[in-house]
């Protein structure tokens, strides 16, 4: 894709640009501060923020980001019916990402952006959500035990998963393709300077990103296995024959970045041989999330003239979240095991963000030069036409304040992920209760042994926190039961 920035777009008034950008960000509160509720309210005081009086979703349908963080809220608050709604709603916006390989409309807003900045445009998503909506609807319908539509929630899943890689390098050559030139030969060649120059300090951006990273690193090992663990403890026939389990588990033998995923995979493949006896499956998310800060680099000084009192861009920062417990233990009687980690949410999401990185440096010093344009015209302008020096001086003032409101860095993200995804399996060693500790020994939660295979699913976004455990049969006919912990909420 070529799309040429031209001389039109040059003259466009600064301050008409500004009055629609201010207007048209809005940040969302609930959606902004959902992690910090958590902390304070636990998982279901997060989860009213985005319900209305009667208990239903109230959510912008049309604000994908809003949408995929109140779905995640409500999951985690165990309001799975009402999660499924609004990540139902999420999806149709992801949907190019399930059914198709390529990315057009990313690199279309990508490019469309340059003049603005990216928070204008509407939220479009990145690969690694769709694969974690698809997770997380899931996981919802096992735990509702609806088995026929958590069937077709991994179906999409592992369409999602296949795809994710392609659609990775599809990406990147895709904003490779995205021309972001300016038609005037002396601007352009000020926008490879100011590149080159300033190269040393846009390196903020990468600093905290994982080492040794592969496309393949995309696909979500724990997505893998709890679809295998989905096929083999399935009600019908179809799934525990078919070759979907063997085929998850060769993936995240093949790709998943850490040996201690791989084993695991290989240990669970072992457990579906001896599914005769019961056995007990733990899926743990732990911490927090990667997110995304903004810093600010000024431009070089061969830039700054009389008729200009701003020159700088705003670039995101990648973060990796954090983890509170490297593992759980688990105990049944005289046994004891313990979760070990398999998906790094860190990894996954890095890499759309790698990917992005250097493109994005180049149209923000793009988008810098084509507004300090504008600004050293609308001063000049200004010294023209008004004859006032301290009128003139404070019409400055607010052209310079209207180009640092516009430069702005695109700081949304998928805010109420975890930071890690453990998972533990062991047979069942008589009928006595699970008991579930921290990694300092802390007792978490007791949870009686149902007969049967049986899923735990636990979640802790802070140490010390609201912690939240689930027990489901398997396979999932009936809804999950929720154990109480002894953490409380403030009042």
């Amino acid at each position: 894709m070529q799309t040429k920035i031209t001389k039109t777009a040059l003259r466009l008034s600064l301050v008409t640009l500004s009055v629609a950008s201010i207007l048209g960000c809005v940040p969302n509160a609930a959606v902004n501060s959902s992690n910090e509720s958590v902390g304070i309210y636990g998982y279901k005081g997060a989860a009213q923020a985005f319900l209305d009086d009667s208990g239903a979703p109230s959510v912008n349908p049309d604000d994908l980001h809003e949408l995929l963080v109140a779905g995640k809220a409500l999951h985690d608050a165990g309001l799975w019916e009402q999660s499924r709604e609004v990540l139902d709603t999420a999806a149709q916006q992801l949907m190019w990402k399930e059914d198709t390989i390529d990315t057009p409309s990313e690199a279309v807003k990508f490019v469309g952006t340059t003049l603005t900045n990216d928070t204008l445009a509407g939220y479009n998503g990145k690969i690694y959500e769709g694969l974690m909506l698809d997770y997380y609807q899931a996981i919802n319908n096992l735990m509702l035990g609806d088995e026929s539509s958590a069937r077709v929630s991994f179906n999409r899943l592992e369409e999602r998963q296949g795809n994710a890689e392609i659609q990775l390098q599809s990406y990147t050559r895709s904003l490779n393709d995205a021309d972001i030139e300016v038609d005037d030969q002396q601007d352009q060649e000020i926008v490879e300077q100011t590149v080159a120059d300033a190269d040393e300090n846009f390196a903020q951006g990468l600093a905290n990103l994982p080492e040794n990273q592969m496309a393949a690193q995309i696909r979500s090992p724990s997505g893998d296995l709890v679809n295998a663990l989905f096929r083999q403890t399935s009600s019908a026939s179809a799934d525990r024959a078919s070759d979907r389990t063997k085929r998850a588990i060769k993936a995240v033998q093949a790709k998943a970045p850490d040996a201690t995923a791989r084993r695991f995979a290989g240990a669970l493949e072992q457990s579906f041989v001896n599914l005769k006896a019961d056995h007990v499956f733990v899926l743990y998310e732990d911490g927090s999330g990667p997110s995304i800060d903004e810093f600010r680099v000024d431009l070089p000084l061969a830039l700054v003239s009389d008729d200009l009192l701003y020159a700088g861009v705003a670039l995101p920062e990648f973060k990796q979240g954090y983890v509170n417990n490297q593992s759980l233990t688990l105990t049944q009687g005289s046994l004891s095991t313990e979760t070990v980690p398999v998906t790094d949410m860190n990894r996954i999401a890095s890499l759309e963000f790698s990917a992005a990185y250097d493109k994005k440096v180049a149209k923000e010093v793009t988008s810098a030069i084509i507004k300090t344009v504008a600004q050293v015209a609308a001063n000049k302008a200004i010294d023209q036409e008004v004859d006032n020096p301290l009128a003139g001086l404070l019409m400055k003032v607010a052209v310079a304040g209207t180009q640092a409101a516009l430069t702005r860095a695109d700081t949304r993200y998928w805010v109420n992920l975890p930071n890690q995804i453990q998972m533990a399996s062991f047979k069942k060693s008589g009928t006595g209760a699970i008991k579930i500790f921290d990694a300092s020994g802390n007792p978490i939660v007791t949870v009686p042994a149902l007969p049967g295979h049986q899923l735990i699913y636990v979640r802790q976004q802070t140490r010390g926190g609201d912690v939240k455990v689930y027990s489901q049969r398997l396979p999932a006919n009936d809804r999950a039961v929720e154990y109480v912990t002894n953490w409380a909420p403030a009042e």
